[in-house]
């Protein structure tokens, strides 16, 4: 992956909020699964795996906010939330927003159906 594989912030983010970099890639899903079906937040339904971590798309307006879930950043409009407990394990790191292949949970709104949105820590070698 190179720098321009990825959508950079114009500028510095702050550490607390602010620690989600999308790929080029997944910024454009997210831009485009905005326009198409208006407010929609990134929330990571539970922690599944180290390493990568899969995030369901859901209408904003269905998200009930529990202490479990901690805003990691934004992307655009589109808030994005982490398992709390794991991004506290993991120590808090600044987090690629990527697509992976394999279909997304029915629960969530796909990008295209062959792809889910994950969360990597930044600073992870790529697998």
């Amino acid at each position: 992956m190179t720098v321009t594989d990825l959508a950079l912030p114009a500028t510095a983010p702050d550490p607390a909020t602010r620690r989600v970099v999308p790929t080029t890639r997944a910024y454009k899903e997210l831009v485009a699964l905005h326009a198409h079906c208006g407010a929609v937040v990134l929330v990571e339904p539970g922690h599944l795996r180290p390493g990568q971590r899969r995030l369901d798309c859901v209408a904003a307006r269905e998200l009930a906010i529990t202490s479990a879930d901690r805003l990691v950043g934004a992307v655009d409009l589109v808030a994005v939330y982490a398992d709390a407990d794991a991004d506290d394990r993991e120590r808090r790191p600044v987090y690629l927003l990527d697509l992976a292949d394999g279909p997304a949970s029915e629960a969530t709104l796909a990008p295209d159906g062959g792809h889910h949105f994950v969360l990597r820590d930044l600073a992870a070698p790529v697998r």
